[in-house]
């Protein structure tokens, strides 16, 4: 859990920061972040089984809840409709992999880079990273589905092309470099994305050695 645990470190620095001005005057407005955190494949059992100890503290001493996903429970349309707050028939984004009649001979996947970079695909919604920008906030989204397309004709401040490879701390490094480069812009709304329990999970099984180390990676 260290990469999470080094998001969550920075969080709790921005609220002790917020908290230090409360006995003066509030925090001013721009100072305030909103980080999103995805970790793809985390099932919910998974929690209390002794491998995600920040996330068990977390739910221990904030909150936790009962969820329903998304159907289809696939990557794409279940973070498209975390980030929509719309669901899957109502966002556009029904599967990992689907075509469309509009754009005969093209089929949107993963592994289809000029497809997922289409803002078309991806137009029937707009996530939170457009609407903050429209509205005169900074976003990044350090991988995130849908953020490597022009949406709406908008695109976060900050944003990576998706990278498997790139390891889990070494996008906490970046977002966290975004945060702090004097010289870039202050975000307001960031996005994490952690794939590698899915992945392992995928190969490996959901109680494998392998699945397990991943999530206790993120």
């Amino acid at each position: 859990m260290k990469s999470l645990l080094r998001a969550v470190a920075l969080g709790a620095a921005l609220l002790l920061s917020a908290c230090a001005s409360l006995g003066q005057d509030a925090a001013p407005a721009q100072s305030r972040l909103t980080v999103l955190v995805g970790i793809d494949g985390f099932r919910a059992d998974y929690l209390d089984k002794g491998d995600s100890p920040t996330l068990d503290a977390l739910a221990a001493s904030g909150a936790r809840g009962a969820m329903r996903p998304s159907f289809p429970t696939l990557t794409f349309p279940n973070h498209y409709t975390l980030i929509t707050g719309k669901r899957p028939d109502r966002n556009g984004i029904v599967n990992n992999v689907m075509e469309d009649a509009q754009f005969p001979g093209v089929t949107f996947k993963m592994s289809n880079a000029q497809a997922v970079r289409d803002g078309r695909w991806w137009d029937q919604a707009l996530p939170l990273w457009v609407s903050a920008e429209t509205q005169g906030y900074k976003a990044g989204a350090m991988f995130w589905p849908g953020s490597e397309a022009e949406i709406a004709g908008v695109r976060p401040s900050r944003w990576m092309v998706f990278n498997q490879a790139m390891p889990s701390n070494d996008r906490v490094d970046t977002l966290l470099a975004w945060l702090d480069d004097p010289k870039g812009p202050e975000l307001r709304l960031a996005t994490l994305y952690f794939d590698v329990v899915d992945t392992q999970g995928h190969h490996y099984g959901p109680g494998s050695p392998e699945a397990r180390a991943a999530v206790a990676e993120v």
